[in-house]
């Protein structure tokens, strides 16, 4: 009997044990730790690394403008490349000069021409859009009394026909005898490469009694 006590009590202890704070028996939730701040001075020299990322706007230094520039919008002059390409076309028009001496720049004339260019001005803006502008020029090899062009831009995103109108600009030259209009150019405007581009233009010679309008369109499209 004294060995059944004895191995009764050894039961009664092992099953006390195991009900006890740390043993497999105990039914209470283990106790969540609080979070806490790691001293600096026990951070070990190498840790994991999250993936995070973070952008940061970095201020323009003193004097530097930093523009947002729309992807289908004017291009301000001074943000436009110092070199361009250009697509130009050229017609010369043979007309009737009066003799009149030595006042021509080339001498006495029976004929003349008036010479009508118009065109493109190009360049890629970025990998996805293109920047164009349109011009137009008139010139004489006589003198004239007035020369005048007139450009206007238009821009068919969708290819569909749909000419959207961008810009327009005039150059004129009056006097007693003037050669060259100057260069009508409108300003360069964005759109996604491949987008069909127009210009209409508009010329006028004057010289002696005579008064002379063309008009011209050219379609062209880049890069």
């Amino acid at each position: 009997m004294r060995k059944v006590k004895y191995l009764v009590v050894l039961v009664l202890l092992a099953l006390l044990v195991s009900a006890g704070p740390g043993g497999v028996m105990s039914q209470g939730p283990p106790t969540a730790q609080v979070p806490a701040r790691v001293p600096s001075d026990q951070v070990p020299e190498e840790v994991n690394v999250a993936g995070v990322s973070e952008s940061v706007l970095v201020s323009p230094a003193e004097g530097e403008v930093i523009a947002e520039m729309p992807v289908s919008g004017r291009v301000p002059d001074d943000q436009v490349p110092a070199e361009v390409n250009k697509v130009e076309f050229t017609e010369v028009i043979a007309v009737p000069v009066a003799e009149v001496g030595s006042a021509q720049p080339s001498g006495s004339l029976d004929s003349g021409t008036v010479t009508l260019t118009y065109g493109f001005y190009w360049y890629q803006f970025s990998p996805t859009h293109v920047a164009v502008a349109g011009y137009a020029r008139t010139e004489s090899d006589f003198c004239a009394q007035r020369l005048f062009a007139r450009v206007k831009l238009y821009r068919d995103v969708e290819h569909d026909g749909t000419w959207e109108f961008m810009d327009e600009d005039d150059a004129n030259a009056t006097g007693a005898c003037v050669t060259d209009s100057g260069e009508a150019k409108t300003s360069f405007w964005t759109a996604p490469n491949n987008t069909d581009w127009k210009v209409n233009t508009e010329y006028l010679a004057r010289w002696d009694s005579n008064t002379q309008i063309w008009n011209r369109q050219k379609v062209d499209s880049f890069p």
